[in-house]
Formats: structure tokens, sequence, C-alpha cells
């Protein structure tokens, strides 16, 4: 099943906060060079996920909750660059490491 994404105006204002653009947060969820993270168990009510993805726009990290756990749509409630750290944890694991 396909995953889809919609921003929630909460997302839109904290993707302006950080100074991170609608297209280039889309961008970062269709890299090619993305690592993606699951956050919480079974038992939590959100599944929450991670990704972090290197664009034109840099290196971002995007944060999703699903809107409903039945099926694959996902909200964008947030966007930011990477911090240096994370840079580096990316490019280890996107390399394979």
């Amino acid at each position: 099943m396909e995953e889809r994404y919609s921003f929630t105006t909460d997302g839109l204002h904290n993707l302006a906060v950080y100074g991170v653009s609608p297209m280039h947060a889309w961008s970062a969820l269709t890299a090619l060079r993305r690592v993606i993270r699951h956050l919480g168990d079974e038992l939590d009510e959100t599944d929450v996920k991670v990704v972090f993805a290197q664009t034109d726009g840099g290196y971002l990290v995007v944060f999703l909750a699903e809107s409903d756990r039945d099926d694959n749509d996902w909200d964008i409630i947030a966007a930011r660059h990477m911090w240096p750290d994370e840079v580096a944890m990316f490019e280890k694991v996107a390399a394979g490491g």
C-alpha cells in the first residue's frame, strides 16, 4: 500500500519557523537517500515516524504522525535541518554502516 502525506496547518507553521519550504519537506519524503525510523511501539495510540534525508535543500528531518492507524495516511507535523550529529549518523547509516 502506498503511503500518502499531507501537511497540517500546525505542520506548515512549524516548517516556516525552521525555515524549511514545503517543497523541500516533500522532496525529503521521496528522496533516494533517506533513513526512516519509527518511534513508539504497538501500545502507543499514535504511530510516529521520522525521515532523515538528503535533498537539494540540504539535510532534512521530517516528523510524521499517522492520521489513522488503519491506513497509510501520514500528517507532516514538522521539519527542520539536521543537526551536525544527525548528519554524521545519517551518513553512516545511509552508507550501510
